[in-house]
């Protein structure tokens, strides 16, 4: 019997909606009034990171059609990334604080 591989399609095309550019912003500004720049800095780099591992690896979010149809996320910190895989596209529909509701959010 022949043994498939699994091959992970990645994505190649990030798309940000609006809604999620404003949560970034707000977080770097809540950041760094709060906590400082280099605290700031190192907060919104980790997000970075997690985007791009989302780029690499599409499908290692948790699903979330309930909330919204074809939707994931991914808990990075004390945030989680919301995101549509759509062919070679991630978009991003919220960044939201683990307090805030998603189903009311998104």
């Amino acid at each position: 019997m022949e043994e498939k591989k699994s091959i992970t399609r990645r994505a190649t095309k990030l798309e940000i909606s609006q809604l999620a550019q404003t949560d970034l912003e707000d977080i770097y500004l809540y950041s760094l009034q709060e906590h400082g720049n280099m605290f700031a800095d190192s907060y919104m780099d980790s997000l970075d990171q997690a985007i791009k591992s989302l780029l690499r690896h599409p499908k290692q979010g948790q699903n979330q059609s309930i909330i919204r149809s074809g939707g994931r996320h991914m808990v990075t910190n004390h945030h989680a990334i919301y995101y549509r895989i759509t062919h070679n596209t991630i978009r991003l529909l919220r960044i939201l604080h683990q307090s805030r509701d998603p189903g009311r959010h998104l």
